[in-house]
Order: structure tokens, then sequence, then C-alpha cells
């Protein structure tokens, strides 16, 4: 059985204390976490993993997907089937590129239909953009991608990578790394912007970047209707810019799905050293984050740093980029289901700032404070999770809480050893993610019916009539392993 580390233990102390309000407790947990940076003793992580042998949620070499289908009005389809055997190629018409110039010169000249494959290779990138400008169509969308993960490495020395401006693009299999020297001058591996709907990016890895992925309208066009899914998005250090560091940037728009993802060490050393795995703001609707696996401190350590996990609204948007220039909701009818929130330690794991009509259920948030909604048209159903901390609503936030596991004692004050935390019996241990289950009595079969039909984290139907807390369901006999999904 994995055995927690003792100065990760005693620095999971230390973090406790430091969300004292005030007095000796409070000043005697900054004084523990100062003296693992003063002294070099390196703060272990919690989850430290091996990148490249990365076998859990998200992005896996050994995966393959059916061709990516739409819906009748344009929305993209989950995967619903993914094989360990190579699938058959997408249909339409092959073009294989096998340097950076014919790459470039594929996205600027493809027609729909087209499957750009990228041989295997390093391919390195200078200057602004790739701009993507010819549209795709609900049959036939435009693909850019490589036989199978890891093959096609692209490496972008540029502000925004792909510039996507067109319909119907799809992109997979693809590992893009930032490689700026300064950090400022990387902005994001994907800007999609204006008439850019249909967009979809899956089993992919993107690292080192602020935003790996941008959303936003533009001239009153918006790019509705997105799916990220089955990708990992991280960086390598501490971005050192000023500029918003948020894995998943997305604004104004409707219909986004972001499922099945990693989303893992963003922290920020510059400016106000804030940052968020991912969020959705701007006046759109009917987002949706599912069963993603979100750990703030993985491979990076704690130094002085905020990070939140999940948002809708973010810290909120200027008039000008709300769409239809109203701010009055950051987001609408969105939902949050089936993720796993860990290791977030200095700040809430999911955050709703003028957020309405949102569902939060299904979800474990693990060494995290927990919930926070807040302002007047923020409104929330929260029900079946497990938290490892508290909900709490502010400036007029409402919100209807019904059959969760809450364990306050985890970030309440005086409650500032591990070990007063009960939810951290549920699991084998759970801080590396191991999600295994150890004492079932406090969740199985307690959770109220949400919808008709269910799926859990892995994708196992479950009986709806009688569903686990949190976003694993035991009671139907399958396998979920958060960090071994091959």
């Amino acid at each position: 059985m994995y055995q927690e580390p003792f100065t990760s233990f005693v620095e999971r102390a230390g973090t406790r204390l430091t969300n004292e309000p005030y007095g000796y407790r409070k000043q005697a947990g900054e004084l523990i976490r100062g003296i693992f940076q003063t002294l070099s003793i390196r703060h272990v992580p919690l989850l430290s993993t091996d990148m490249h042998q990365w076998k859990g949620q998200g992005a896996r070499q050994h995966a393959y997907y059916q061709p990516q289908h739409y819906s009748d009005n344009g929305i993209p389809i989950p995967s619903s089937a993914i094989s360990v055997f190579p699938s058959a190629p997408p249909e339409g018409e092959h073009i294989t590129v096998d340097t950076t110039d014919s790459l470039l010169t594929a996205v600027k000249s493809a027609k729909p239909g087209q499957v750009i494959t990228i041989k295997p290779g390093i391919y390195r990138f200078h200057g602004r953009s790739i701009p993507v400008t010819h549209a795709g169509t609900v049959q036939q969308p435009i693909m850019v991608r490589a036989n199978r993960l890891g093959e096609a490495q692209l490496e972008f020395s540029m502000l925004e990578g792909f510039h996507v401006m067109a319909p119907y693009w799809v992109f997979e299999n693809l590992i893009i790394t930032g490689t700026c020297k300064n950090d400022s001058d990387c902005e994001h591996a994907f800007h999609v912007v204006g008439d850019a709907q249909g967009f979809v990016l899956r089993n992919s890895t993107i690292k080192d970047f602020n935003a790996h992925v941008k959303v936003n309208g533009s001239s009153g066009h918006y790019p509705d209707n997105g799916l990220i899914e089955h990708s990992n998005f991280y960086n390598q250090h501490a971005r050192k810019t000023p500029n918003p560091v948020n894995l998943l940037n997305i604004n104004s728009v409707d219909n986004w799905r972001v499922q099945s993802n990693l989303l893992a060490d963003f922290m920020k050393s510059g400016g106000d050293k804030l940052s968020y795995g991912a969020f959705m703001k701007g006046n759109g609707r009917k987002g949706i984050f599912e069963n993603n696996l979100v750990i703030c401190e993985m491979n990076l350590t704690y130094s002085g740093k905020t990070q939140v996990a999940l948002s809708f609204g973010g810290g909120g948007t200027g008039t000008a980029f709300c769409r239809d220039q109203s701010c009055e909701t950051e987001h609408s009818e969105g939902i949050i289901k089936n993720n796993i929130i860990l290791n977030c330690p200095t700040d809430v794991a999911i955050y709703l700032n003028k957020a309405a009509k949102t569902r939060i259920y299904h979800n474990a948030l693990i060494n995290t404070l927990g919930i926070d909604a807040r302002f007047g048209s923020t409104s929330a159903l929260i029900a079946n999770n497990i938290i490892a901390g508290r909900i709490k609503d502010r400036d007029g936030a409402t919100t209807i809480r019904q059959n969760n596991l809450i364990d306050i004692d985890c970030v309440q004050p005086g409650s500032y050893w591990p070990f007063s935390c009960a939810v951290d019996e549920l699991y084998q241990a759970p801080y590396a993610g191991d999600f295994r289950l150890q004492k079932g009595s406090l969740i199985l079969g307690r959770g109220i019916t949400i919808n008709k039909k269910m799926t859990d984290f892995c994708d196992n139907t479950a009986d709806p009539q009688h569903p686990d807390l949190g976003p694993i369901q035991y009671s139907n006999g399958r396998s979920c392993l958060p960090l071994y999904r091959e």
C-alpha cells in the first residue's frame, strides 16, 4: 500500500494551519511551509509522475478513436468508443506532411473533408500564429492529426499557435509544447475565435503555455459548440508572467464540453500569482466540465501561489468582452459532474462567479477548500458530492445542497492535522490518486437521482436510482482507476 512521505504529511498539516483566520496556529502553518522552502527541503509532490509514461485520465498513446461526428445542429458528439486497436483511417482526402512548411501549406489551403496527417518527427514553428481560415462542414470536418500520440511533436515559439477562425476543425494525437524563452511570448497553443464553431481537440498533450486553449468571440460572432476531450494540459514550471494563466480559457460561448482530461500544474509566479485550471465565463451558456482529473500540485511544488481548479465565471469579464455586451451572468445552465479535483490546498476547487442555474454533482474534492458561490445571480444545485472542505455562499449567492458528504473538519480552524479529516479514510491513498475504496458505508447507494441515465468517471454505467456519492460508482462492480485507464 502507498505510504505518504512524512514531509508531505507534515506540510499538509502546515497548509491547514495557514487556513486559520488568525493567531498562533496560522503563524505556525506559515512557518512550517516556509521552513521547507528556506532550507531547500523540496516539498514532496503528493502525486509525482513521469508524464511521458502517463496512463491515467486524459491522452493515451495506445488509444484510437472513431471518426468525429456532429449532431444535426453542429454540436460535436463525444467519443463513445475508444479502442486499443487501430481503427479504420478517417474518411476523406488524405494529405501527408513531413515538414513544417508542408504542414503550413496544407492548413492554409485545406478543403472540407481533408485529413492532414503529420508524419513522425519534431516540427518547430516561429512567428505569431498559424492562421486557420478555411471552413470544414458538419458532414466533412477538416482534420489535423498524427497516426498515434507521440509520433508528431510540434514546438511553438510563437504567441498563439493555431489561430482557428473557421468552423469544423478537428485536431487529434498531437503533442504541442511552448518553447518561448519568455513565458509571456507563449500565450496559447490554440486560439479559437469568431466563426470557429464545432472545434474539437482530442487525445493530445499540450504543455507550457499561459492559456493552452483560449476561446472568445470576435465582431459579434462566437465559436459555439466546442469539444475538448481525452487530452493532457499542464506546465513544467510556474509561469513567470503577469498575464492570465488558465489552462483552458473559454469565454462568451455556448455548448462547450470539457471531458475526460488531465489538468495539472498550472501555477503562476508572476503578477497576482492566481491561476485557474479551466473556466467558462463572459455570458456563455450550457458549458460542461465532466470526468476530468484536476491536480493543482502534481509535479510542481507549492511556493506561495493560488490555484482554483474549475470555475464558471472566473475572475469576471469586462462588459465589452461579454456575449452581447451583457455581464449580468458570467455563465448560465452549466454542469460540473464526475470530476476528481485533488491537491489544491490554497483555494477552492470550484468557484462560481455570477453563475446562474448551475448543477454540481458526483464530484470528489480532496485536499482543497471546497466550493465558493458568489454574487446574487449565482444559483446552484450541489448534490452527491464528496467534499473534503466546505461550501460557502457569498454576497447573495444561493445554493441547494442535497446528499453530499461534506467533511468541514478538513479545513475548519482547529482541525490542523491530516488525520482529523474523516474523508481520508474513504480511499486507499487519495492524495496519491489511489481511489480504491476503503470505507464504503459512507457513500455506497447514498445519492439521489439526478438523471435517468448515468455514467461515472470511467464511463461505466450506474444505477441512477441508487447512485453512490462521488465520481466513481463502486456499486456497479466495474473497475475505475483514475491513474491507470489502459
